[in-house]
């Protein structure tokens, strides 16, 4: 796989199957979710939201509620592929 921080010049161009193929290959994931951690994004949202608001951008429509994954909801760690579902279902 080429160096994805390379300049753009500098990456070698991957044949399409080699690009798939790495898309298929499962990835080890973990998941740290917490009420400190949806402070921090609702935080980051009312700063962006008050930005837009100076800017006179309009708002942009977002979830009624952030609330921390359930450690129950998922295992810790998990493995996923680019077209597999995860462990939750919606």
């Amino acid at each position: 796989m080429a160096n994805a921080l390379a300049p753009p010049s500098r990456r070698a161009v991957e044949p399409p199957e080699e690009v798939l193929q790495d898309h298929t290959q499962p990835s080890n994931i973990s998941v740290h979710s917490d009420e400190a951690l949806v402070r921090k994004a609702k935080s980051a949202i009312a700063a962006d939201d008050k930005k837009r608001e100076e800017n006179e951008d309009e708002p942009l429509r977002r979830k009624p509620a952030l609330v921390p994954i359930l450690p129950t909801a998922l295992p810790r760690q998990f493995e996923v592929t680019l077209w597999e579902p995860g462990p939750v279902s919606h």
